[in-house]
């Protein structure tokens, strides 16, 4: 994938991560443990998909995607649905 790609979708799921708890009101709540199950279901484990999940759960989505698609080779479809699990 391109990384004009993938720059783009960071983006978007940024705004959307940003954006969509406060449009919805729902109580914040993260997940790390939830995204780190997920992603063992789709065949991905180590110590960057922990670490990746932590980052998500703190928040840092960016660096919750980053982690997952370049270091641990995760697909950006996949990893997008892991950092929210672990922000919300």
């Amino acid at each position: 994938m391109s990384r004009r790609i993938r720059l783009a979708a960071t983006a978007l799921v940024f705004a959307a991560a940003t954006t969509l708890p406060v449009i919805t009101a729902a109580p914040a709540h993260a997940d790390a443990e939830g995204c780190v199950n997920y992603l063992n279901a789709q065949d991905y484990s180590g110590d960057a998909v922990n670490e990746a999940c932590a980052q998500g759960a703190d928040g840092n989505i960016d660096s919750c995607l980053h982690i997952l698609t370049e270091d641990a080779g995760v697909p950006v479809p996949t990893a997008l649905r892991a950092c929210l699990t672990a922000a919300n």
